[in-house]
């Protein structure tokens, strides 16, 4: 008896719908990370991370490395990483970075710091803060405490994007800022005395309202008048 020729849908049409989803993923995926985009003006976007002026208003910065891993894993393309020290020895610790607006609209700190042993004390608290030329900034800020290691100090984190008008905290940052060419993440945290500090007193806040505008000027502005100020 011949070999019977008779298609068989039924093996034939689940394993065609599993490569849809599975070429549907990788469209997805391609236009949230805008893999086939133009990068040069993401390449420009990140050159300007380094007019950022060190030392802003009596706060000294120090450059600080990142490891490699953990910047691949963010999936940025650049990073600023500093500490400043500023009156009265009050230190507080920058990271931005620079990237797609798919990979950088995720990874909030509770991921981060989880896996270094921090716990989020309570739910993240949206904040909004005026600068002295009148704009105002948007920010998330939540506070971290290692519950196993009683001798480390509780950290206080304030995290907000730009697309290159406003710093904003959306609820769906991914939604707000979808398709846009470039996208900032900024970091400010601060090791805090005991966990019950006030935000209003923190020294984050004084740091941003003499930061921030330099840095501004400097990614989406003069970034000579960065220098300059």
């Amino acid at each position: 008896m011949a070999p019977s020729s008779t298609f068989s849908w039924s093996r034939t049409l689940p394993l065609a719908a599993g490569l849809a989803v599975l070429v549907a993923a990788g469209l997805v995926h391609g236009l949230w990370s805008n893999r086939w985009g133009d990068n040069r003006d993401l390449e420009a976007a990140a050159g300007r991370l380094r007019a950022i002026p060190l030392d802003v208003a009596g706060w000294k910065g120090h450059e600080k490395k990142i490891d490699a891993d953990r910047i691949g894993r963010a999936e940025a393309v650049a990073y600023l990483h500093r500490t400043h020290v500023g009156p009265g020895g009050r230190a507080v610790s920058v990271v931005l970075l620079c990237g797609r607006f798919g990979p950088l609209s995720v990874h909030t700190p509770d991921v981060c710091y989880g896996g270094a042993g921090y716990q989020m004390l309570g739910q993240p608290t949206r904040h909004r803060l005026r600068l002295d030329d009148g704009t105002t900034v948007e920010f998330w800020t939540a506070r971290f405490q290692k519950p196993d290691d009683y001798a480390a100090p509780p950290l206080r984190i304030l995290w907000t994007w730009s697309a290159g008008k406003d710093w904003l905290a959306p609820s769906m940052p991914r939604w707000t800022f979808r398709m846009e060419p470039v996208l900032f993440k900024l970091y400010v945290a601060r090791e805090m005395a005991t966990a019950e500090e006030p935000l209003e007193t923190d020294p984050c806040l004084e740091f941003l309202r003499a930061w921030l505008p330099r840095a501004d000027d400097a990614l989406f502005g003069d970034a000579e008048k960065a220098t300059a100020r």
